[in-house]
C-alpha cells in the first residue's frame, strides 16, 4: 500500500469528482432510473413496473374483468386482477409476434437473396484464395456444394467465362488464372508429374495432361505460333463447354428447386425460429398458463359454499309518530228501506194445472169408486 502524500492538485480533483452527480436523489428520479433497463415490460411481475401506456391499458383491463366476474372478496379480486394482467401480457406478446412475422415476411425475399449470395461468396473464397492451398477433398466438397444451387452454378459459369475472355485479351493465363482453372477442375494446381494424378481414371488423367500441355504451350515463349494457337483454341473450347454445361444446370435447378423455395420464403417467415422469436413464444405460453390458473382457482373458490356471515345487530330505528288525522263529522244515518211484502198466494192444489210449468206433461185420471153413505135413519 502506497503511503505517498497526495498533492494539492489530486485533492482538488478528488473534491471536484465528489461534487459530480451520484445518481438521482429525489423519489421521482429514483423511480425513473429504475426503468433504464426496461425494454417492453411484457414480462413484468408487478403492474408498477409497466410503462406508462401499458399501465393505463392494464387499469382498463382490470375494470373490465371486475365488472364481468364481480369478485366477492379480496381473494377473488386478487385472482381477477392477476387474470387481467396475464391477459394483457398475452395480447401484447401476440401483437409483438405478429408484427415480427409481418416484418420478416416483407423482407423475406431480400433475406433469401442475401443468404444465398453470402453462402456462394463463402464457398467461392476457398477457390480464389491464394493461401492456404485447399486439398483435393476440400475442393471436391466445395464444388459439389456450389453445384447444388443455381447461384453457385452461375458463379462457376462466370469464372469459366472470365478465363475465356482472358484468352481473347492476352496470349496466356497468368499464374492466378491457371491456379483458378485447376481448382475449378478439382485440383489444387497444375503439376507436370503424372504421379500426382494417380487417383484419376485413365481418361481423366489423359485429358488433364492435355490441358496442362496446352497451358504450358501458351506460356512458353519458344512455342511455335501454330502450336500456341491450337493450345489456346483447345482452352477456349474447354472453357466454353464447361460454361454452357453449368448454365444449363443452373436453369434446371432454378426452375425445379430455387425459384419455388424463394417464392415460399414469405410464408416460412411467419414461423419465427430466431432466439428472440422463441423467447417471445415462451413468454406468451407463460402468460396464458398464468391466466388459466387464476381463472381455474376463481372457479374452484366459487364452487365452494360461501361461509356464513356473522349476524350484525341491527340498531333500533326511531319511528316518528304520525300526527292524528282530522276526523270528519259522521254522516246522517238513512232509514233502511223496508223489505217488500210478500204477495198473497193461494194454496196449490195437487190437481191445479195452472202452476205446472211442464206444459208437455200428460195426466191420466184413474176412476175411483165412491161408496155412498148410509141413509139416515
Amino acid at each position: 500500500m502506497s503511503t505517498a502524500t497526495r498533492t494539492e492538485a489530486q485533492r482538488l480533483a478528488s473534491r471536484l469528482n465528489g461534487r459530480k452527480s451520484h445518481g438521482p436523489t429525489s423519489q421521482a428520479g429514483k423511480a425513473a432510473s429504475r426503468r433504464n433497463a426496461l425494454r417492453h415490460g411484457l414480462t413484468a411481475q408487478h403492474p408498477d413496473h409497466l410503462p406508462a401506456g401499458l399501465a393505463s391499458s392494464l387499469q382498463s383491463e382490470i375494470e373490465v374483468y371486475r365488472r364481468h366476474f364481480n369478485p366477492r372478496d379480496d381473494r377473488e379480486r386478487q385472482l381477477v386482477d392477476q387474470a387481467a394482467f396475464a391477459n394483457l401480457q398475452w395480447f401484447r406478446l401476440a401483437q409483438a409476434l405478429e408484427q415480427r412475422a409481418a416484418h420478416h415476411a416483407r423482407h423475406a425475399i431480400e433475406r433469401w437473396d442475401s443468404a444465398r449470395a453470402a453462402e456462394v461468396a463463402r464457398l467461392a473464397a476457398r477457390l480464389t484464395s491464394s493461401s492456404p492451398s485447399p486439398t483435393p477433398s476440400m475442393l471436391k466438397t466445395t464444388l459439389t456444394r456450389l453445384q447444388r444451387t443455381a447461384e453457385g452454378c452461375d458463379w462457376l459459369a462466370d469464372a469459366w467465362d472470365g478465363l475465356l475472355n482472358a484468352l481473347d485479351n492476352q496470349p496466356a493465363w497468368t499464374e492466378s488464372q491457371s491456379r483458378l482453372a485447376a481448382r475449378l477442375l478439382g485440383r489444387p494446381h497444375f503439376t507436370a508429374s503424372p504421379d500426382d494424378l494417380h487417383e484419376l481414371d485413365p481418361d481423366t488423367r489423359a485429358s488433364w495432361l492435355d490441358l496442362q500441355a496446352s497451358i504450358e504451350a501458351t506460356r512458353q515463349p519458344g512455342t511455335p505460333p501454330e502450336s500456341a494457337a491450337d493450345a489456346r483454341q483447345n482452352l477456349r473450347e474447354l472453357c466454353a463447354e464447361l460454361r454452357d454445361e453449368l448454365l444449363e444446370i443452373a436453369d434446371t435447378l432454378w426452375n425445379s428447386k430455387d425459384a419455388p423455395d424463394r417464392a415460399s420464403a414469405p410464408t416460412r417467415a411467419f414461423f419465427d425460429i430466431t432466439p428472440e422469436g422463441a423467447r417471445l413464444v415462451r413468454y406468451l405460453n407463460d402468460a396464458e398458463r398464468t391466466a388459466r390458473r387464476a381463472l381455474n382457482e376463481l372457479e374452484r373458490l366459487r364452487a365452494q359454499p360461501a361461509p356464513p356471515r356473522a349476524a350484525v345487530p341491527k340498531k333500533p330505528q326511531s319511528r316518528a309518530i304520525p300526527a292524528p288525522k282530522p276526523q270528519s263529522p259522521p254522516a246522517p244515518k238513512r232509514n233502511p228501506t223496508p223489505p217488500p211484502k210478500p204477495s198473497p198466494t193461494r194454496p196449490r192444489s195437487d190437481f191445479d194445472l195452472s202452476n205446472n210449468h211442464d206444459s208437455d206433461a200428460t195426466f191420466s185420471f184413474v176412476p175411483i169408486a165412491i161408496t155412498p153413505p148410509h141413509p139416515r135413519r
